[in-house]
């Protein structure tokens, strides 16, 4: 693990603490004697309010800080470490607006899509599966009642693109019901509602079950072909598949077409950096990184064992 003690805004953000905190510390004391003795307690939340906005500003405008130091100049030096030949694109070029579109797994408006922190790599069995990963924000524009517009979140998370040497037999979309309070919202055939229906787009395809109740409750499955969904979906692959819905708190997608399979996660920011505090409300710079590294490594590895246990079936490709 590299030392991070010289990490310029960590010792700036220190330096100002040394010499603010104490002081902050002892106005808002003095305050909250003086408001206490005047009666005016109730203005205590607002004095809370007033002094956390800033504190919560400044460390945010610190926790960006030390992510863009982290990305531009350790990221792709961890993740080649970690899994060789491994290569980051903050731009996130490997998949475009296009290529959103193109999964069928969100609705994608051309001119409000939006890709960023890319991610290339390759791994399995002689090296033969390739993935690239980009963080996607896509939305519309609607209007509110004052006539102000606005940006309506359609879909934002992480998109993983897996390319295989060998076909899928069939298209195939795993799509989670709607949920609410984090449980599954039940309509008179169990789970209800997909959130997203790849069907309104591509009108071949239809909604197809399988034998396991639990998985169907979870997901809508579409498919041109129902014989084909069989070889994909094998009780194994499903255990997988609603374990991954689990860790990732309901929301995660699946389509396999061609020699690809798009994997998209809501909410997935792969390179969340999260400060981590010491005593006295300092922010430790090398468990900060350890975490963020760990985190990154950890869910790296579950999505590529995910791709290879495809390559232990050979009968699900062509």
């Amino acid at each position: 693990m590299p030392d991070y003690s010289d990490n310029k805004y960590v010792e700036k953000f220190r330096q100002a603490d040394d010499k603010k905190k104490g002081l902050i510390i002892l106005i808002v004391f003095l305050l909250l004697i003086f408001l206490i003795l005047s009666g005016l307690i109730m203005l205590i939340p607002f004095l809370m309010v007033v002094v956390g906005i800033p504190i919560y500003m400044h460390q945010m405008k610190l926790k960006n800080q030390m992510q863009e130091n982290f990305k531009a100049n350790e990221l792709e030096a961890i993740l080649q470490d970690a899994f060789p030949g491994a290569t980051y694109d903050a731009r996130g070029d490997m998949i475009d607006a296009d290529g959103c579109r193109e999964c069928n797994l969100f609705p994608v408006t051309k001119h409000y899509c939006r890709t960023e922190d890319g991610l290339k790599m390759r791994f399995g069995n002689n090296n033969d599966i390739s993935m690239d990963y980009v963080e996607v924000y896509t939305y519309e524009i609607k209007t509110d009642s004052d006539g102000d517009d606005y940006e309506a979140t359609l879909f934002k998370g992480g998109l993983f693109k897996y390319t295989f040497f060998k076909k899928f037999r069939d298209s195939i979309y795993i799509i989670p019901n709607e949920t609410e309070n984090g449980k599954v919202k039940h309509g008179l055939f169990g789970g209800d509602k997909p959130l997203h229906n790849p069907s309104k787009y591509n009108k071949k395809l239809h909604k197809c079950e399988l034998d396991d109740v639990e998985f169907n409750e979870i997901f809508s499955i579409y498919s041109d072909n129902d014989e084909d969904v069989f070889y994909i979906l094998t009780p194994q692959y499903m255990n997988i598949m609603k374990n991954l819905y689990n860790k990732y708190k309901n929301d995660i997608r699946f389509k396999f077409s061609d020699n690809y399979m798009y994997v998209a996660v809501s909410e997935m920011d792969l390179f969340d950096y999260d400060l981590v505090y010491a005593k006295g409300l300092k922010v430790d710079d090398v468990k900060t990184h350890e975490a963020c590294v760990e985190q990154t490594k950890k869910e790296l590895n579950s999505l590529v064992d995910f791709a290879k246990t495809l390559e232990l079936g050979d009968s699900i490709f062509y």
